[in-house]
């Protein structure tokens, strides 16, 4: 190689080590900009809203308030059968899941529950274990399991539930749910 191709190489390289280094260096400019305390606030704010609009609605012949131990509260509205809901055994069900929104109308907010997915007018029932949920069973969330686990077979319950248990999108979420078949002794 001759001395002036080395000193083009040579630059070359060096210029090269300088923008990977620029860009290895370089600040995400979106890294500070989420404060998810005042997400987790702004959802928790919502979700009592509209728990405190539906309490005395809901004809329920029980409540299982876990809001602020497990992140869900569950409003029995068909106790069902006297055939509990068992950890470990299969369960099949009906859903409707809904996330809760603020609507703002001539000033005034509320918190509304919109519709996001439901299989009742589906023949196809979610069908699985109670207690070992897995990735791949995205009908299932994490608050219906834990409520599941107090309910009877054919029972009906109305649940809300902290977004974690959900989504995980930062909005709370409610389930609808109607226990069809359960695996008995």
């Amino acid at each position: 190689m001759t001395a002036l191709s080395m000193k083009y190489l040579s630059g070359f390289v060096v210029a090269l080590l300088l923008m990977g280094g620029g860009f290895i260096a370089c600040d995400d400019p979106y890294a500070n900009s989420v404060d998810y305390a005042k997400l987790e606030a702004g959802e928790t704010e919502l979700r009592e809203m509209f728990y405190n609009s539906v309490k005395d609605t809901i004809p329920a012949v029980e409540t299982i308030d876990r809001m602020e131990t497990e992140g869900w509260v569950a409003f029995i509205m068909e106790k069902g059968s006297d055939d509990p809901i068992q950890v470990g055994r299969r369960v099949s069900f009906r859903y409707t899941y809904s996330t809760v929104f603020r609507d703002v109308e001539d000033g005034y907010t509320t918190a509304v529950a919109i519709v996001q997915y439901s299989n009742y007018n589906s023949p196809e029932l979610v069908e699985y274990t109670v207690g070992a949920l897995s990735n791949t069973q995205s009908e299932v969330f994490q608050g219906v399991d834990l409520a599941m686990r107090h309910m009877n077979l054919y029972g009906k319950a109305y649940i809300i539930m902290v977004h974690s248990l959900a989504q995980n999108d930062y909005y709370p979420w409610v389930a609808e749910i109607e226990v069809v078949s359960t695996q008995l002794d």
